[in-house]
């Protein structure tokens, strides 16, 4: 992974439906153990901290069964203390039966790719608040301009 890199997660409360045809739905007890799970970690205790610098505002959220997490720039070096403690909770929400989760880190490429890891578990993760976009740009201090062709003069 580069030296700096964008991270997004969503944890989840697996969906099932009561009946063939019904709406999806998640257990809302096994919502509030998840949540309650997670602001007992490590990784919660120090994204929340202003130190960090890690969670702008909406960054990090929960709602209908999902908790949902985005940070940019975020030095991933395995031994940072956060990055510890992430992989630390990231473990540990794999042993909560009827948990899923996906994880995307985009970081920056040795070529003209970016670096990009994902890492899933459960049966029913949630995949569509994040994804990788690429994008052009162009860095040119000139001025550019319409100029009389030969044929013109």
């Amino acid at each position: 992974m580069g030296y700096r890199s964008d991270v997004a997660f969503c944890l989840s409360v697996n969906t099932y439906r009561k009946e063939e045809g019904e709406e999806w739905e998640y257990d809302k007890e096994k919502f509030k153990e998840m949540v309650g799970f997670f602001k007992l970690t490590k990784f919660y205790e120090q994204a929340i901290d202003p130190q960090y610098n890690l969670i702008k505002e909406n960054h990090l959220g929960w709602r209908e069964g999902e908790i949902i997490f985005y940070a940019e720039n975020w030095k991933w070096y395995t031994d940072y203390p956060i990055v510890k403690a992430f992989d630390e909770m990231w473990e540990s929400m794999q042993d909560i039966e009827g948990i899923s989760g996906y994880v995307m880190r985009v970081g920056e490429g040795d070529g003209d790719e970016p670096d990009v890891a994902t890492d899933e578990f459960g049966d029913d993760p949630t995949y569509n608040y994040f994804g990788v976009h690429t994008s052009m740009y162009f860095n040119d201090d000139t001025t550019l301009g319409m100029t009389q062709t030969d044929e013109e003069k």
